[in-house]
């Protein structure tokens, strides 16, 4: 008579990593996680200039991002902030349009003979854009590493972490020198 489960010997297990990223229902105690600032060397870089086409409001958004993110590399995710800042912009142009509009736009009802008959009310056309800008945006500051989460699975919450432990050491130094 056979034996019921897996032939021994040929289970997979997982890592601790692999079991950290799809969970870990068993609560069982897993193994700690080596340092991130090892893995994840931190350059900080200039921010490459502006691009002409965004505007001073654009521009604004620009240095921000940069700055916020000190791991991007302006050699290789310029484009990716380019496309991050005129997503915020393209948002901001939506909320506008719905804060003008509002919810519903009214439009008029044509008969065949061109004569106008009435109105009717439709959902305004610059929600379901601001949802797909929304869409798009919660995608690329998810992969720029702009959320905790992100900045997480990305491991560089142990670097953000320090970034916070330097600066409120910094404030205790300025306040211990008055």
């Amino acid at each position: 008579m056979g034996t019921r489960g897996p032939i021994p010997g040929t289970q997979r297990t997982r890592s601790a990593d692999q079991t950290r990223k799809l969970g870990n229902p068993g609560k069982r105690s897993l193994k700690a996680v080596g340092t991130v600032e090892a893995a994840v060397e931190l350059v900080r870089h200039d921010a490459p200039p502006v691009p002409a086409d965004l505007g001073a409001p654009g521009a604004a958004i620009w240095r921000k991002a940069w700055t916020a993110a000190p791991w991007l590399n302006p050699e290789l995710d310029d484009q990716a902030v380019l496309r991050f800042v005129r997503l915020v912009l393209e948002r901001q142009t939506y909320t506008e349009a719905l804060a003008e509009l509002g919810p519903l736009v009214e439009i008029p009802v044509v008969t065949p003979t061109g004569a106008v008959v009435g109105t009717k009310y439709e959902p305004n056309p610059a929600e379901a854009m601001l949802r797909r800008a929304d869409k798009a945006l919660d995608a690329l500051t998810d992969r720029l590493g702009l959320v905790p989460l992100s900045r997480g699975r990305l491991g560089l919450a142990a670097l953000d972490a320090t970034d916070r432990a330097e600066r409120i050491l910094t404030r205790r130094r300025r306040v211990g020198e008055r």
